[in-house]
């Protein structure tokens, strides 16, 4: 299975569905205002649909991943396909914002299929070739961060929000197709399995649920007894859930990784580099506009340019700098580098958009080096019968971050779209940096910890882990 000379057809599906969650995500946000008019709604309720969105996502991926150790991880990803094209259709037929919401979830729960399979896929068949094939795998990724807002003005402006999703669907089912009818299927499902444990993925779902919701509430109004009690019920079932895997045979959460240090590191470090990235990614748009006050043709424009300076030190510097320091120093360097990012947006006190884009763009590098290397590092520390639940939990707790930062940009957005001066927004939003800046800072700090002291040294066991 060469990647090099020419592109495995395999591959090319996994790219092509990548691209088909990107693109829509990334289409998504432009049709904001033209959602809220459909609907009557406003820009509180509206916000809802991406904390359903993330929450869905998230929760469900520990479940898909142990399925798909059971189903196959190409039969999973098929899946994952299939529902991403109903799902998109029935969003396209929406008659309502609450009918809205639910294909939304449906969206979300064939993403969840998709994604820990992917992982999957990728480090069974393609070991040896991850930098090159994560530089493919991101190749998608900016192409529909390219695209996707260009695309989704012409289709607003020409034929409404609907024919997003349609264009979605259509993406989808091809590509469902040609995985159907050209890719062998050379993976059967691994038979030692025995039955799933859905106690144990029942108390998972709902912990995680009121966690995330806990979250939501104080961070929109203020910790009262509701929310505490929420939150105190979330690290309850948590604690029954951990004291009830230990004795199950065969266990919903990854028990046999307990004590791998190292995968739980990298987890974290992945939870605190996610709640950044996704912290940025929601707030940038809106920070050019009403913060600086540029116009949405020039924001759209700046961000269009950080893209493709991603895509271009993707396929001219990324791999030379994994293959020649490894994994661990790339991590280290792309978190570094997006500080340095953070810190100039902080810092800028200039309306020059070319300037701007160069920050923005250097925040986008640092991101770059991030994902790869905490995907590639979760491979070496799991071994092949675990691989798809250790993917499915490693996901969930790296995307509760993007859960996090949905809840913590929705209010700072709201404020920055309150009436008053450009100069306190921007002091606003100065603030918001700050924090993701200490966030980054601590993520450093861990990674470099676990690479000076050779954690990952340390976790072979009878059981291979």
């Amino acid at each position: 299975m060469k990647l090099f000379g020419r592109l495995h057809i395999e591959f090319v599906g996994i790219g092509l569905g990548y691209l088909a969650i990107n693109l829509i995500n990334n289409m998504v946000a432009m049709a904001y205002p033209k959602l809220m008019k459909t609907f009557h709604i406003d820009y509180n309720t509206l916000m809802w649909l991406n904390v359903s969105y993330v929450v869905v996502f998230t929760v469900s991926m520990p479940v898909t991943g142990a399925l798909s150790d059971r189903l196959g991880h190409r039969r999973s990803y098929v899946i994952g396909l299939a529902g991403l094209a109903m799902a998109t259709l029935a969003e396209a037929a929406a008659w309502n914002f609450g009918s809205f919401m639910v294909f939304g979830t449906v969206e979300a729960l064939s993403a969840g299929f998709m994604i820990p399979a992917q992982l999957s896929i990728l480090h069974t068949r393609y070991p040896d070739k991850l930098s090159t094939a994560f530089t493919y795998i991101s190749t998608a990724g900016f192409f529909a961060a390219i695209g996707g807002p260009f695309l989704a003005g012409l289709l607003l402006q020409t034929f409404g929000w609907r024919s997003m999703f349609l264009i979605a669907c259509g993406m989808a089912t091809a590509t469902f197709t040609y995985f159907m009818f050209a890719i062998q299927r050379a993976e059967e499902p691994p038979k030692e399995h025995s039955a799933f444990d859905y106690r144990g993925a029942v108390i998972f779902i709902v912990a995680f649920l009121l966690l995330q919701i806990g979250i939501k509430v104080m961070v929109a109004s203020r910790v009262d007894a509701l929310t505490s009690g929420i939150l105190l019920a979330s690290l309850l079932l948590f604690g029954l859930l951990v004291s009830l895997e230990r004795q199950t045979p065969e266990a919903f959460l990854p028990t046999e990784l307990l004590s791998n240090n190292a995968y739980w590191i990298t987890c974290f470090v992945a939870t605190l580099t996610m709640t950044v990235t996704q912290g940025f990614i929601y707030s940038v748009p809106s920070y050019l506009q009403l913060g600086v006050g540029f116009s949405p043709v020039v924001a759209g424009g700046i961000l269009t340019v950080e893209a493709i300076v991603g895509l271009l030190f993707t396929w001219t510097v990324r791999k030379k700098i994994f293959d020649a320091w490894g994994w661990d120093i790339a991590l280290q360097l792309g978190i570094l580098v997006s500080i340095f990012g953070i810190g100039s947006l902080i810092a800028i006190h200039s309306h020059n958009e070319l300037l701007f884009a160069g920050i923005i763009a250097l925040f986008e590098i640092g991101q770059t080096l991030i994902g790869p290397s905490l995907n590639a590092q979760v491979k070496n520390w799991v071994p092949e019968p675990l691989r798809g639940k250790a993917n499915g939990f490693y996901s969930t707790i790296r995307y509760s971050g993007g859960a996090f930062a949905a809840s913590v940009s929705g209010p700072l957005l709201r404020r920055l779209g309150r009436p008053g001066s450009a100069q306190q927004s921007r002091f606003e939003y100065a603030r918001f940096l700050e924090i993701l800046a200490a966030l980054l800072v601590l993520a450093l700090v861990i990674a470099a910890i676990k690479t000076v002291t050779k954690t990952d040294k340390r976790l072979t066991t009878s059981k291979g882990v």
